[in-house]
């Protein structure tokens, strides 16, 4: 419970720190960012499907196809939504965060202040979409959530914290002692103020 309380946003800020631009044309930037994250994601869920089938012929005496349906799962993988693999949304997800920084770059920028308001703007747009899930109900698909568009919000806003992190230097102020346990401390407080917020699955 203690690791879900900040690990994903904590890795779109380092996604964020670590983020250097490359000048290319959108197709390249799309072609590069599926090969690296949407064919591995697909490979091992298909790999998974596979042993699902396999596991049902071998323990179960009946088909893959009689307990599920295969037009529905290939459906749902390519709409982002994993089968068998679960661990491979993140996949996705990283993919429509990176893709949305890469189509506001040229409006942000290295502007710290414009990183700033996007991230904001980003973060109640994505926890307004979150608690009116029945905007999804007329929508195709998976709605906002095909490739995870909703919480991609949300992840591009920690991805705005993590540049300007980066950019403002305010990491090297922990640098110095009193600053660290400063730092520390307000980290701990935030830490036990909001710990049981986080209902999650346990």
């Amino acid at each position: 419970k203690f690791i879900y309380a900040f690990h994903m946003p904590l890795f779109f800020i380092l996604s964020g720190f670590v983020y250097k631009h490359k000048e290319q044309p959108l197709s390249s930037f799309i072609y590069q960012k599926v090969l690296t994250r949407i064919v591995p994601a697909l490979f091992f869920n298909y790999f998974a499907i596979g042993i699902y089938f396999v596991d049902h012929i071998i323990r179960s005496n009946n088909g893959f196809a009689e307990r599920y349906s295969v037009p529905a799962i290939l459906i749902n993988i390519l709409t982002g939504y994993p089968f068998g693999n679960f661990l491979t949304w993140f996949l996705f997800w990283l993919f429509t965060v990176e893709l949305l920084n890469h189509l506001i770059y040229p409006l942000t920028k290295g502007n710290l202040w414009k990183r700033f308001s996007l991230a904001m703007v980003t973060l109640i747009a994505g926890y307004y979409l979150g608690l009116n899930q029945s905007i999804n109900a007329n929508l195709p698909l998976q709605g906002l959530h095909t490739w995870y568009f909703n919480e991609a919000l949300v992840g591009l806003s920690f991805y705005q914290f993590g540049f300007i992190l980066k950019q403002s230097n305010i990491v090297d102020w922990f640098e110095r002692p009193l600053y660290r346990y400063v730092g520390l401390g307000l980290t701990l407080i935030a830490t036990v103020a909001s710990f049981n917020l986080n209902h999650g699955p346990f």
